[in-house]
């Protein structure tokens, strides 16, 4: 429970609304509160993962979103992790373990 707190208050970066560019991708909270704008073009509800990132197309509306009355002036983005040091540490930690056990 602890990791998982500590890891979701590292996974979103805020930008300004005015910042967003092509392949970035969203957090839900901010698709949802852009899901009840008449806008056309801003993405659906994002699932924070690789099918979310966004197109040129998405990141412009969400820019002419930004700039409109009851919009959010900033939006929170999901940040990459680099996975691959975590699965390397994980690999390392077990072979020590499995190295000393046997």
């Amino acid at each position: 429970m602890i990791i998982k707190i500590i890891i979701s208050e590292y996974n979103y970066t805020t930008i300004p609304t005015s910042e967003v560019k092509k392949g970035m991708i969203i957090s839900s909270f901010s698709s949802i509160v852009m899901s009840n704008s008449k806008i056309k073009g801003l993405p659906q509800i994002s699932h924070e993962d690789m099918r979310s990132r966004l197109t040129q197309e998405e990141a412009d509306a969400i820019i002419q979103w930004g700039k409109t009355k009851g919009s959010l002036k900033t939006i929170q983005i999901v940040r990459k992790m680099p996975f691959a040091i975590f699965i390397f540490l994980g690999l390392l930690i077990y072979s020590t373990i499995w190295g000393i056990s046997n």
